[in-house]
């Protein structure tokens, strides 16, 4: 088996170089809105629902700034861009029939070049106010004083503030993206098989008897199943759509980008055009973080270890562990997001654990085995390792697996492709790195690390300031708890972007004059036919006050809505009502043009049967850049206003009363963020509650289990009140911070505990168990956890701000954790001492040597008058040392005889393995 290992690593190594090019190739990161809500939000039907019947709110919104825009040679560059937009195609491929379509992909433009910006006061010549309504005249016609044409758009109704700014210097153009035909139909197709399984659940909840509960179980099964024979054309169907946003996006910003090269000033913003401008942030962030990585990790390694070889095979490992991670979610069709684009550069930085593990044990049983061949060798190396990694390698997958519960699919991606990354560098570094240790030639360069004494030294000093040591403890996470009570959900798109960069700019600018980023929908529905129609004044001043309140909200910017176009019109005719204004808005204008706010023509979405003028539709544009956006209080106070305005019906057998919801992407992505901090307490508790049960099937001692996840939760405490204390809020990367910690750092007390049962029973000494543990495990701990913050450190210069503060912060705790486990586990070891089985067989063992050894004789164990001296060989200086003032731990195993093979992890050590030395 053990020449058969080489060469199966070579054919591993040679599989993951071809993949390799695949890989390449398809890598690109999903550019959809998806990544910013969550998965199973009932919001988001409600949201699709009203898309079908009026229109979808995914617009980008392009902001031209010319000091010269109300003269014809402005109104034609505004022209000019508004036709290059309408004109826009791309060419799509057909996954399912391998067709290339050429297709329109943007369903309007608005601005103040073409309707429906109607101008109805600017007119050269004097007209009647049914005459101006009939013309529909917009900047480009050439009846229109364009002086006129200013003062009149400055002080519009609809579009001040919206598509041109209160100072009249900046047009803004209203690009909304289509939806395909296909994905119409599948959306429909969704909403009734969704409203058809809600259904047969609540029949089954209200079931009385046997029968109508078996009546539904068998309806809610057959839906079920109808779901499930449909879900692929759903998948194809989006990513269809995904691909044609992506390209249609490609195409605006082209278009920008040479109106920039032309001089012109311009931004942008809208949500599709934010997610492209944080992929682009991404895409880049990848190419750089790898690279760093690589390099940081090569230069660490090569630092510490200063053999080529120690550094190139646990970078195969880790490399291998990468691609075929990247394979399986090719293989799965897992589309790379702004979240899951972090997979690569974690998996190469928090894997090289087990490697590092590997070759510090590798070097120390040269020392202490030089008698063993190189099979012999490996063979202890492995039988002392795999069983700590092993579940270290599995307590690190809980964690991730544990943001399953964090309910947005890419965070929930990231957690499972994490999880089983973290699995395949399990299975890798063992198969890589004893393989190339079979190869290597034999040298003389075994040694006990250097770092040995200093780690020692800090578990000795622990021990004898233990007050001082719980002391700081409880006061840093009294604090820190504090901080966590300050901690907030709360986030703008702003934030994500450096101030320095254009990004940041270019939406400020755009967003602050031109009404706003996210979209904030109110649907008022009549239910009957012509309820917001002509003659229908009440209803319709009930509307005109959710328009009013919303545009007394400092937050919100445009708001665009029925009412708002009627008011307009009332100003040419003050003696008109909103009823008789109505009328003639519904008469003269083309229903397209009023289609996104109020229903024109009868409609069956999903069952729901929708008549003409029974529902409208508001929407304001929320401002992301003012410095008191709080979502959640906005949301809050707009409903309360909407259930005071329309409340239900009372009494029975009035007429329905109008009904009143809220949603768009404004909505979605609050609720996404409310999600956040319940996904922090759910996951982390998920985490600590599966990782506290593994140890302690484990250790068979649910106490000691207890002692390994505490140091681990004092750094996840001290990061999350340092947010807090910061103002810097939980957004869809930071909230991995504490299951990603947890996973990584309780790996180094699985490895300490069990290297610290390994020497307790010993001789049943607890401070100089804990004193050889520092200098031997302690060694590895200290480097894995450095390689950790070196690669977490990297992600701090990333353009995206959440994953640069994720990279921060996940450091920190990474620092704070390592100081942790060779402070406080000492600490609380010698207070609670735990595996009392071991100290006592380690209490015997050493009483049957005293006894047998003559007064004055060394036996090599702790605690003997004169120990043996013994040289490190990787050391250059020819003059020896006693072994005990240079590493602690040498004396003891350099006297012992030949270990068996420890058998599986028993939690605690037999007699027969209490002298063995497998790695902690």
């Amino acid at each position: 088996m053990k020449r058969l290992l080489p060469i199966f690593a070579a054919a591993v190594l040679l599989g993951t170089v071809l993949i390799v090019p695949g890989i390449v190739d398809r890598w690109g990161v999903d550019s959809s809105t998806d990544s910013l809500v969550l998965e199973a939000d009932p919001e988001a039907l409600r949201y699709d629902r009203n898309a079908l019947i009026f229109s979808n709110d995914e617009f980008v919104l392009v902001g031209l700034q010319r000091d010269d825009l109300f003269t014809p040679a402005g109104v034609a560059a505004v022209e000019s861009l508004h036709a290059a937009f309408e004109a826009i195609t791309i060419s799509v491929v057909d996954t399912a029939t391998g067709t290339t379509n050429t297709v329109k992909p943007i369903a309007s433009v608005w601005s103040l070049a073409r309707a429906p910006v109607v101008l109805l006061r600017s007119f050269r010549e004097p007209i009647s106010p049914f005459a101006a309504l009939g013309k529909q005249a917009t900047a480009t016609s050439p009846e229109i004083d364009l002086v006129k044409a200013r003062a009149e758009l400055i002080d519009h109704e609809l579009f001040s503030g919206n598509l041109i700014s209160k100072d009249g210097n900046t047009a803004g153009i209203l690009v909304t993206l289509r939806h395909r035909p296909r994905s119409v139909k599948a959306m429909r197709t969704r909403l009734e098989l969704y409203d058809r399984r809600a259904l047969a659940r609540d029949q089954l909840a209200d079931a009385k008897d046997e029968v109508a509960r078996g009546k539904a179980q068998s309806d809610l099964a057959q839906v079920q199943v109808e779901i499930d024979v449909w879900w692929p054309e759903w998948v194809a169907s989006e990513d269809i759509r995904k691909r044609e946003r992506i390209a249609a996006l490609i195409e605006i910003e082209k278009i920008v980008d040479q109106a920039k090269a032309d001089g012109q000033k311009l931004g942008r913003s809208g949500v599709p055009a934010i997610v492209v401008d944080m992929v682009k942030a991404i895409d880049g962030d990848f190419k750089t973080f790898l690279g760093l990585s690589v390099a940081f990790v090569f230069a660490f390694l090569f630092f510490v270890f200063r053999r080529v070889a120690w550094v190139l095979l646990p970078l195969c490992a880790t490399g291998a562990t990468v691609a075929w991670t990247l394979f399986g979610m090719q293989a799965f069709d897992k589309k790379v997001t702004v979240i899951t684009a972090n997979v690569p550069a974690l998996l190469l930085v928090i894997r090289l654990a087990h490697s590092i593990h590997l070759v510090v044990r590798f070097r120390e049983l040269m020392v202490r085995f030089p008698q063993d061949s190189k099979s012999e060798r490996v063979t202890r190396l492995v039988s002392g390792l795999v069983w700590p990694c092993l579940f270290t390698a599995t307590t690190t997958a809980a964690g991730f697996a544990s943001l399953y519960y964090a309910g947005s699919r890419p965070i929930i991606d990231f957690g499972f492709f994490m999880a089983a990354g973290v699995g395949l560098s399990f299975f890798f570094s063992f198969l890589f790195l004893p393989a190339g240790m079979l190869l290597l030639p034999v040298t003389q360069e075994g040694r006990l690390e250097r770092s040995a004494r200093f780690l020692s030294g800090l578990g000795r000093v622990s021990l004898e300031r233990k007050p001082l040591v719980l002391g700081l403890t409880v006061v840093l996470v009294a604090l820190a708890c504090f901080g966590i009570t300050r901690l907030q959900v709360e986030a703008r798109f702003l934030d994500y972007f450096r101030p320095s960069s254009p990004i940041h700019a270019g939406l400020k600018y755009v967003d602050q004059n031109l009404g706003g980023t996210s979209a904030l929908e109110i649907v008022l529905d009549g239910h009957d036919r012509g309820a917001f129609g002509a003659g229908q004044t009440a209803n319709l001043d009930k509307a005109a006050k959710v328009v009013k309140w919303l545009e007394d909200r400092e937050e919100v910017g445009a708001v665009m809505s029925f009412p708002g176009l009627i008011d307009e019109f009332r100003k040419l005719v003050p003696t008109m009502d909103r009823g008789q204004a109505a009328a003639a808005l519904l008469f003269q204008l083309d229903p397209d043009m009023l289609s996104s706010y109020i229903v024109t023509k009868p409609a069956t979405v999903a069952g729901d049967v929708v008549q003409h003028t029974s529902r409208l539709r508001i929407v304001a544009r929320v401002r992301e850049t003012h410095p008191n956006l709080k979502r959640h209080e906005l949301i809050r106070d707009l409903r309360a206003f909407l259930a005071e305005t329309f409340p239900p019906a009372t009494e029975e057998g009035a007429p329905e009363a109008i009904g009143a919801e809220m949603t768009g992407m404004f909505v979605l992505y609050a609720n996404m963020l409310s999600s956040l901090g319940k996904t922090q307490v759910k996951t982390s508790g998920i985490a600590l509650l599966a990782i506290w049960i593994m140890l302690s099937l484990l250790f068979r001692n649910p106490f000691a289990a207890l002692l390994a996840l505490i140091p681990n939760m004092v750094p996840i405490a001290l990061v999350l009140g340092a947010m807090g204390w910061s103002g810097i809020p939980l957004d869809m990367a930071t909230v991995m911070i504490a299951s990603v910690s947890l996973g990584i750092g309780v790996d180094c007390a699985i490895h300490y505990l069990f290297r610290y049962r390994e020497e307790i029973g010993k001789d049943g000494d607890i401070r100089a168990a804990i004193e050889r543990s520092h200098g031997s495990i302690g060694t590895s701990i200290l480097y894995t956890s450095l390689t950790s913050v070196v690669g977490f450190v990297v992600l701090v210069v990333s353009e995206f701000l959440p994953n640069a503060y994720f990279g921060l912060f996940t450091a920190f705790a990474m620092v704070v954790a390592l100081f942790a486990m060779l402070t406080l586990l000492p600490v609380l070891i010698a207070l609670s001492k735990p595996f009392g089985a071991a100290q006592r067989r380690g209490l015997a063992l050493a009483a049957s040597k005293d006894a047998l050894v003559p007064v004055g004789t060394s036996t090599g164990e702790p605690g003997s008058e004169t120990p043996p001296a013994e040289t490190d060989p990787a050391e250059t200086a020819p003059e020896k040392a006693p072994a005990e003032a240079a590493e602690p731990d040498a004396p003891a195993e350099a006297a012992e005889p030949d270990p068996p093979e420890p058998d599986p992890p028993s939690l605690e050590p037999t007699d027969a393995d209490a002298g063995a030395s497998p790695d902690a």
